[in-house]
């Protein structure tokens, strides 16, 4: 067909997450749609309404506050 491009999705059947997957975006087809629902998640993902779970969600590292020496205590015995 001129004018468009086609890009296939595999899904493996024997594997339940692929699988299951496949099954929710099945159930929400428009009318057989499946490319429709397609192009609206990614419209949504390239607006910044979704995210991706293609990049893992680092884990907030706490920041330790620096606290101040007291000059008394620093190495008070030692010089």
């Amino acid at each position: 067909m001129i004018g468009r491009k086609t890009k296939s999705i595999s899904f493996d059947l024997t594997d339940e997450y692929e699988k299951g997957l496949l099954e929710f975006a099945e159930s929400k087809e428009d009318k057989g749609k499946f490319s429709r629902y397609i192009k609206r998640l990614i419209a949504q993902d390239r607006d910044g309404s979704i995210r991706t779970s293609s990049m893992p969600v680092m884990p907030e590292i706490p920041v330790m506050e620096e606290q101040e020496e007291d000059e008394d205590d620093t190495m008070g015995g030692f010089l």
